[in-house]
């Protein structure tokens, strides 16, 4: 057996983009409805050892361009039980799931309480934001670049409160623990449990915005953690380096789909590291730059 062989991300990267035939089966069905259904599968503990496939999925979509999508037929059960388990462009990808190594849902504490939040696969991402909101709004010495700190703030708060959302929609508490299944199928939940997951993921321009705006946020506040769908590029896609990962959140013509929950708290570590860079911040101002970039990696 060859070196490639034993590690599958290796080989993946070493053949032709799989993605590309599956893209054609994807492209018959509503992408905006589509998108929501994978989103809101991620909302079952039942799914948590399935993330890899779900970012697959969720890039190949986003990719799609929506043009016309009224007209494409929305996908039922069984054909998103065939998408999500019967597709030989995702069976490369299988090998790659760990087993899920944080909660489910988790919960966290900043200004205004106490929010339920999704740690997804990202190594230590709550451990890691607590260290962050220490070192920026805690630290018995002032955080000396005050638009940063302002900036910080909002995209902290707006995170939350949007994850937070999320998980009140779906019904979901603090403290879920994964259900382990290694390289099992995504399970499909009923139509009507479907539906409501759907619902979780997606908001309107206006729930949006009220989400913020009640909260003194400013509708900008996540607006870096968006692309529009369609605009997502498979060409050089990798597990670990897709636009999804530093910008969950996906808009289409009416509404926003958070495309991958468990990716938020680690597209905003992102995010606030490009803002440190924006502001000044230096690195020598506090350990906020070398708790953000824990292991060299912004993301996993």
């Amino acid at each position: 057996m060859t070196t490639d062989s034993k590690n599958p991300q290796r080989l993946y990267r070493s053949q032709q983009n799989p993605l590309s035939k599956f893209i054609n089966i994807l492209s018959v069905y509503d992408p905006v409805d589509l998108l929501a259904a994978v989103a809101g599968l991620q909302l079952m503990p039942e799914n948590a050892e399935r993330a890899i496939r779900f970012e697959v999925l969720a890039h190949a979509i986003a990719s799609v361009n929506s043009k016309g999508f009224g007209n494409k037929t929305r996908a039922n059960l069984k054909q998103l039980e065939k998408i999500c388990n019967d597709s030989s462009s995702l069976k490369s990808f299988i090998w790659m799931e760990d087993p899920f190594a944080n909660p489910f849902t988790e919960a966290f504490t900043f200004y205004g309480g106490s929010y339920i939040v999704f740690p997804g696969i990202a190594e230590e991402s709550t451990f890691i934001w607590r260290q962050l909101i220490n070192a920026i709004f805690f630290h018995p010495n002032p955080f000396p670049n005050y638009q940063f700190e302002r900036k910080a703030r909002q995209l902290f708060l707006a995170v939350l409160a949007l994850s937070n959302e999320i998980a009140r929609r779906a019904g979901l508490e603090r403290g879920i623990e994964p259900i382990s299944a290694p390289r099992d199928n995504v399970v499909i939940p009923s139509s009507q449990r479907l539906v409501q997951l759907k619902k979780a993921v997606s908001f309107s321009q206006s729930e949006l915005s009220n989400l913020l705006t009640t909260r003194n946020l400013p509708s900008s506040a996540l607006e870096e953690l968006i692309l529009p769908l369609g605009t997502v590029s498979l060409t050089n896609y990798q597990v670990d380096n897709g636009e999804l990962l530093v910008r969950p959140i996906v808009q289409t013509a009416d509404r926003f789909i958070v495309a991958i929950p468990g990716m938020l708290l680690s597209a905003a570590r992102n995010e606030l590291i490009r803002v440190a860079i924006e502001y000044g911040v230096k690195h020598g101002s506090i350990s906020f730059f070398e708790v953000a970039q824990t292991d060299n990696n912004p993301l996993r």
